[in-house]
C-alpha cells in the first residue's frame, strides 16, 4: 500500500515532465487530501489536461484506496482578477515549475534592458 505521501510525490514527477504544468499545490478536504493542478496553456486546449487525467489516472491505480481528489485550472481560462482566489491560502506547493529565461531573455536581462 502506498502512502498518501508517496503518491503526492509519484504525482508530482509525472507532472513535472508536461510543460504546461506550472505549479502542483496540495490542501485538506472534506474527502481527504486534494491536489490542485495548475495549467498555463491555450484555453481550452485538451492535450495538456488529457495528459493530466493520465497522470491522475496511474496515480489512483497505484493507490489501495482513494485517498486523493483532483482539481485542474488553466490559468488563462480566467480573469486576472480571478486568478488570485483559485487556490486557497492554505494550500501547500508540492511542485512548482522555476523560471528559466531563453537565450533572448538572458541577454536583455544581461545587457539591463
Amino acid at each position: 500500500m502506498q502512502t498518501t505521501e508517496k503518491l503526492i510525490r509519484q504525482f508530482a514527477i509525472l507532472v513535472e515532465t508536461i510543460p504546461e504544468v506550472t505549479a502542483v499545490f496540495c490542501e485538506l478536504s472534506d474527502g481527504g487530501v486534494c491536489l490542485t493542478t495548475i495549467l498555463d496553456s491555450t484555453p481550452f486546449d485538451k492535450q495538456p489536461r488529457n495528459r493530466v487525467y493520465e497522470a491522475q489516472l496511474e496515480i489512483l491505480t497505484v493507490a489501495a484506496e482513494p485517498v486523493l481528489e483532483f482539481r485542474l485550472i488553466n490559468l488563462n481560462e480566467f480573469d486576472d482578477d480571478q486568478r488570485g482566489t483559485l487556490i486557497p491560502y492554505s494550500a501547500i506547493p508540492v511542485y512548482e515549475r522555476s523560471f528559466k529565461p531563453n537565450a533572448d531573455e538572458t541577454a536583455t536581462l544581461e545587457s539591463g534592458i
